[in-house]
């Protein structure tokens, strides 16, 4: 048949926007800006009008008569829906699905046609250029119905593309988030290798001159004066100090890379309590401190020992720091059913309630300006949390500024063994 060359709908009156005719059901239909695209191709004029009337309430129909014109109808608009007689001049219906197919794959492909057609039909279907056929002649409600579905099918796809681009930009942010987290992770690690073995190579040094400095307090190679034994004390004071700070850093690195680990025995936690007090005897006699432990002897746990001791020193040790001269320090143990509980009480100076809940983050030192003289910087609370936490327990703090602190550690009676991260 003779092609026309007429792009635009047949010149029929359509409804205006602001009338909104209602359906067949009664509800109000969209405006037509709004309606989607159906695109109606038939070499026949009569099948074309027809269609159009069918259709032109519900969707904005953009008629062809020929595949050339179809294509050109697809080029500029965005067509959701294509409606296709098989037999026409030129590309058959199947021929022109197909390469509707091949430009706009999301397009919805229907096709008109006759028996006589059907097994190139189902082939086309079989080879996905055909989302379903109607047979003519053909009932206007089924086409409709149809038609509906085809829409709702797109819709549907759409959807779901959309769902998979968004969850597509997801993993890539993840993936994201996952490599930056990784590059921070072995920057970490990095620096805990370099920081571990920096205090290494400074501890080795310091243990020596330790050594000395006992040696020469002892008298055993010559009698000190007076004044010399007081600058040998401070000297050995000082190295002291630096090497707990030394072993903080080193215990720190140990349970941040995962390389340390607890390793249970069972022991009187009295046992403990006493070898600390010794360590730290000589802070309390320089500041005439009173120093209480109030522990059952009785008491005992399985935990690692060894980290049960540097978490009662750490805390010990920071009380004897600011408590000022005169003040008194208490070292409480009990047993509160399966768990071990002990508190470190002091009437020092106190911490403000805002600096609490930093205390036990690493390198916060305490504003000292409340009087705080000797602020380290601020690892040995740091230490004690990542112990206490590798024993499965907790560390909590409560204190009023001016009147003292008190640190209370909870673990397991029973700790478990740990293993080293490898």
């Amino acid at each position: 048949m003779a092609s026309s060359k007429h792009t635009e709908a047949p010149s029929k009156p359509s409804p205006s926007p602001q009338e909104a005719p209602a359906s067949e059901s009664g509800s109000p239909r969209p405006p037509a800006t709004e309606r989607p695209y159906l695109l109606v191709v038939d070499d026949e004029q009569e099948i074309v009008d027809s269609l159009y009337d069918l259709f032109r309430l519900d969707y904005r129909v953009l008629p062809a008569r020929s595949a050339e014109e179809a294509l050109r109808q697809m080029a500029t608009h965005p067509v959701q829906v294509v409606l296709v007689d098989q037999r026409m001049p030129g590309l058959q219906g199947t021929q022109l699905l197909a390469e509707i197919k091949e430009r706009y794959p999301d397009t919805i492909r229907l096709l008109i046609t006759g028996y006589a057609d059907l097994r190139t039909v189902i082939a086309a279907i079989n080879e996905g250029s055909v989302y379903r056929y109607i047979t003519k002649p053909w009932d206007p409600e089924e086409l409709r119905i149809t038609v509906a579905q085809a829409f709702e099918q797109y819709a549907l796809a759409a959807e779901r593309r959309q769902l998979l681009e968004d969850l597509k930009a997801k993993n890539q942010a993840l993936e994201a988030a996952i490599a930056e987290r990784e590059a921070a992770l072995r920057l970490a690690q990095s620096r805990a290798e370099l920081m571990a073995g920096l205090a290494h190579d400074l501890r080795n040094p310091l243990t020596v001159f330790l050594g000395y400095t006992s040696l020469l307090l002892s008298g055993a190679a010559k009698p000190l004066t007076p004044e010399q034994r007081d600058a040998v004390e401070r000297m050995q004071s000082s190295a002291r100090y630096m090497l707990g700070l030394i072993n903080d850093t080193l215990d720190l690195v140990r349970v941040e890379t995962g390389r340390d680990a607890v390793y249970p025995t069972e022991f009187a936690f009295v046992d403990v309590a006493r070898q600390v007090f010794e360590v730290v005897r000589g802070g309390v006699a320089e500041k005439q401190l009173h120093l209480e432990l109030d522990v059952p002897a009785d008491l005992r746990l399985e935990a690692d020992q060894i980290k049960l001791a540097r978490i009662l020193y750490n805390l010990v040790h920071n009380a004897v720091k600011f408590t000022p001269p005169g003040g008194r320090i208490v070292v409480r143990g009990r047993q509160e059913g399966d768990w071990f509980r002990l508190d470190v009480s002091d009437t020092g100076i106190g911490i403000a309630p805002e600096d609490q809940a930093h205390l036990f983050k690493q390198f916060v030192r305490l504003d000292d300006s409340s009087g705080r003289r000797e602020v380290g910087i601020g690892l040995g609370l740091a230490v004690c949390h990542r112990l206490v936490s590798l024993h499965g327990g907790t560390i909590t703090v409560e204190s009023e500024p001016g009147k003292g602190s008190t640190f209370t550690v909870r673990i397991p009676r029973r700790c478990p063994a740990t293993a080293p991260t490898p």
